[in-house]
């Protein structure tokens, strides 16, 4: 997908709505032991201003050390300006595809999902593997097989399993 569908595909994602309410990002962020609670961000919001705040607090910030990811909306100048990293913009090239992840408390990364735009993603997928996740990191030793779902069984790795999970 080029950088031309990718934006089509962006904008007119928002046209069919969705559903009103927090449940679902709240049993989202309940499953993920609520990340939200230790992440450093800073979300500006208001009327007027809101462009000129996030931009003298990226350059102090950025000044200080810190690597800032920014996501203005609506678009000012260019439609690539809504995603940068320390003010630079996102590459055209760079907004083909989709990516989850699903990282550890230690930072390491247990859960890699990519796709092309015009493949879909299935939520409770991701929510099993983030609790395939959990379990396996509180269970040494076990492996969940594919479609394994809390409260089913697990197996001990070996030789045996090499093309069955």
């Amino acid at each position: 997908m080029d950088y031309i569908k990718a934006r089509t595909y962006i904008d007119e994602s928002h046209r069919f709505g969705g559903e009103m309410g927090l449940e679902a990002i709240t049993c989202l962020l309940e499953k993920l032991g609520n990340p939200q609670e230790t992440l450093q961000f800073i979300h500006i919001a208001g009327t007027n201003g809101k462009g000129s705040v996030g931009a003298y607090l990226a350059a102090v910030l950025q000044e200080a050390g810190y690597r800032i990811g920014r996501f203005i909306s609506p678009t000012l100048y260019e439609y690539r300006e809504r995603i940068q990293i320390n003010g630079v913009y996102i590459e055209e090239e760079g907004m083909a595809y989709r990516g989850t992840f699903v990282v550890n408390p230690e930072g390491k990364i247990k859960v890699v999902e990519l796709n092309d735009n015009n493949i879909g993603r299935d939520a409770s997928e991701l929510l099993r593997k983030v609790e395939a996740a959990q379990f396996v990191a509180s269970h040494d030793g076990e492996v969940c097989p594919a479609k394994w779902k809390k409260g089913e069984s697990t197996l001990k790795p070996s030789i045996d399993l090499v093309g069955k999970i």
